[in-house]
């Protein structure tokens, strides 16, 4: 959650994805997240709120998740995929051997993320509502992502296996994007996002092979 500024929504939220299995919380810049209004609403999640993850830089959140999903609740590029949230989970189970670390991004109560905090993720979702005003209290929003995503808890092994950091999907961008410096390709500031939007679509398969078609074109141009 970036900047939650409502003590309650905070603690609303540390409810919801407790009661779907989750556990972990992570802030950017928030409010007093211990705060009495969030306790009331957390209702037997205190240990979510204690346990919170706490960033003054949505950057650092960048540098400790392999794979970041934007929430929005409109569109603002024609370019970009947004992918509903009905079909996040069975997109995250596709290509859960390729993932260590997965966020899902809410923005501020008042106006969401900024445009640089979503082309700082690799997914934009969102959800479909009936009525697009009023939109979704954010603790709202958190719940129904977190029931929506609490079915990949049914489809992933137990005990799942590390993915190897140099086979994840976050080290292909890291690769392509080295590959795409080192080619002066014309116009980065265009098509280079638009690439990266596009890997992060990729199945398991397609990662692995993009892998070795990189890892060959790196040695070619050493």
């Amino acid at each position: 959650m970036v900047e939650p500024a409502v003590p309650e929504n905070i603690g609303a939220s540390a409810r919801a994805i407790k009661t779907m299995g989750f556990n972990n919380l992570c802030l950017v810049n928030p409010i007093d997240h211990l705060h009495k209004k969030a306790r009331i609403l957390a209702h037997a999640s205190a240990d979510i709120l204690n346990n919170a993850d706490l960033y003054t830089s949505f950057a650092d959140v960048r540098n400790d998740y392999d794979f970041l999903i934007a929430t929005s609740s409109k569109r603002r590029r024609t370019n970009e995929n947004y992918m509903q949230a009905e079909n996040l989970a069975e997109f995250l189970i596709e290509r859960i051997d390729t993932m260590n670390k997965v966020g899902i991004v809410f923005g501020r109560e008042e106006s969401g993320l900024t445009n640089d905090e979503i082309r700082m993720c690799d997914l934009i979702t969102y959800v479909s509502i009936a009525n697009p005003y009023p939109s979704l209290n954010l603790s709202q929003a958190v719940m129904i992502f977190a029931y929506l995503l609490s079915k990949v808890f049914n489809k992933v092994p137990k005990k799942k296996t590390i993915q190897a950091p140099e086979k994840s999907l976050h080290m292909l961008k890291e690769k392509v994007k080295d590959l795409l410096e080192k080619i002066n390709i014309k116009q980065p500031h265009i098509i280079g996002p638009r690439i990266m939007e596009r890997i992060s679509h990729l199945k398991k398969e397609d990662i692995s092979l993009l892998h070795s078609i990189s890892n060959a074109l790196q040695q070619k141009i050493k």
